[in-house]
């Protein structure tokens, strides 16, 4: 998804503990707190929560944390709202 919405700066995190940084522009790294907040809201309203990180109050890092008893429906859920949510937001 990184290479198809260009909203998405970086992603990073160990196993299922991800972080997406989400940038107004690649090349400043300017964060795009209010898109943040918007994907946050729109999965809400889908059925998948997405935590926002607030470090250096920043908030344009959202958080996928599922939990370990995690089925694969349910991670293709969680990544299909993401993907519609961003589409949205970009």
């Amino acid at each position: 998804m990184k290479e198809k919405y260009p909203i998405i700066g970086d992603i990073r995190g160990p196993a299922l503990a991800i972080g997406i940084e989400l940038v107004k522009d690649r090349e400043t790294k300017e964060p795009a707190i209010e898109e943040a907040h918007r994907v946050v809201n729109l999965g809400m309203e889908r059925g998948v929560m997405f935590g926002i990180t607030k470090y250096a109050r920043m908030g344009n890092t959202l958080k996928i944390k599922p939990p370990l008893v995690v089925t694969d429906d349910e991670v293709q859920k969680a990544l299909s709202v993401f993907e519609e949510c961003i589409s949205r937001v970009s």
